[in-house]
């Protein structure tokens, strides 16, 4: 697969090591039901992501995958936005599921300011 310089690769962010760095050293934006933490780092072709929603208020595993799901098609669309690479994770902190669009535009909005 050939990147191209405008276009940045989406990979999963893996390892006990690099997200408890994210945690430690990371910073912080939020909106009204997400929370993004992101490090910049020097890979100019990748952006690490994660995606992740409370067990303690979705009980249920298929709630949590279709969330997790809709945060994941939220970051996809809007990847091609925004020129950024490094790692970041994305927390639902919502208490009650929402509407894709929504995340969509949550999503936007923090991608925006991540630049």
């Amino acid at each position: 697969m050939s990147i191209n310089q405008n276009e940045i690769a989406l990979k999963r962010l893996k390892g006990k090591k690099r997200i408890e760095h994210l945690f430690r050293v990371g910073e912080s934006l939020h909106s009204k039901h997400l929370l993004l933490r992101y490090i910049t780092t020097e890979e100019k072709d990748a952006f690490r992501m994660g995606v992740s929603v409370a067990k303690r208020r979705f009980n249920k595993a298929h709630d949590r995958n279709r969330i997790k799901r809709q945060m994941r098609e939220a970051v996809r669309a809007n990847l091609e936005s925004f020129a950024f690479s490094g790692m970041g994770m994305l927390i639902f902190k919502g208490r009650k599921e929402v509407e894709t669009k929504t995340l969509l535009l949550e999503c936007e909005e923090l991608l925006r300011n991540l630049n």
